[in-house]
């Protein structure tokens, strides 16, 4: 089978997708420090902190590997524990916790610059 017929459901990984939907309102310099921005507040996941693009990469590389020779059609869920019974309401916080996080942001280099 391998990589090409298995689906992986990535949880919160803290990149710069986070980053706000009006990017032109973001400096290049809060663009690329959106990981550290978001990856607090992605935290909430069962396991205590939020995903990293190499656990992503890790699974892939283990699943390209020899390793995973007998795996067959498998959707490999990479989140934490998150869609293991996190409150929906819980997950909605999220969005506005984020949009705080960058607007204080924002706020903290105007000032610095």
């Amino acid at each position: 089978m391998g990589l090409e017929s298995t689906p992986f459901c990535p949880g919160r990984v803290a990149t710069a997708i986070f980053a706000p939907r009006a990017r032109e309102l973001l400096s290049a310099e809060l663009i690329e420090r959106a990981p550290e921005i978001v990856e607090p507040g992605l935290a909430a996941a069962p396991l205590g902190r939020s995903g990293l693009p190499s656990d992503i990469a890790n699974a892939a590389l283990w699943l390209a590997s020899s390793e995973s020779s007998w795996v067959t059609g498998q959707a490999f869920v990479i989140d934490g524990g998150l869609t293991a019974g996190q409150p929906w309401s819980q997950m909605h916080r999220l969005g506005d916790e984020l949009y705080e996080r960058f607007r204080s942001a924002i706020e903290q280099s105007m000032v610095t610059t």
